[in-house]
């Protein structure tokens, strides 16, 4: 039996099929391009996602301010009472289940979007 790792996805919207298999040659760099190739289109299908769910534009808007905050300042806001109650207002209509999820969602949607305007790659898949 062969080892392999796989990622499938046959959405409407979202196909994708990639497989590495693993031998004695295939070294951590081949596994670590593997799992950025498909960490890419997995979070660009979460953040359109997150855009269908919630209105971004008003969150974007709603949060303006913290784009010309420097660093710290900028992560300071990001977990304040203040952006909590903003977030919250914009996501009032949904449970709260939900908007636990959402909530979380936001902060990392801002917190990528403040980080590659300033060229600065939060996570892996941005390189």
């Amino acid at each position: 039996m062969e080892d392999y790792i796989q990622f499938t996805s046959n959405l409407k919207d979202f196909k994708q099929d990639q497989k590495i298999v693993l031998t004695s040659k295939t070294s951590d760099l081949d596994v670590l391009k593997y799992y950025l190739s498909i960490q890419g289109p997995i979070n660009k299908e979460v953040t359109l996602l997150l855009e269908k769910a919630i209105d971004v534009k008003k969150l974007e808007k709603e949060n303006q301010d913290l784009f010309t905050l420097n660093e710290d300042d900028f992560l300071k806001e990001l977990n304040s009472k203040k952006f909590k109650k903003k977030i919250n207002e914009i996501l009032e209509d949904y449970k709260k289940d939900q908007k636990k999820a959402l909530y979380n969602s936001c902060k990392v949607y801002l917190l990528e979007k403040y980080f590659s305007k300033k060229e600065i790659f939060p996570s892996m898949h941005k390189m």
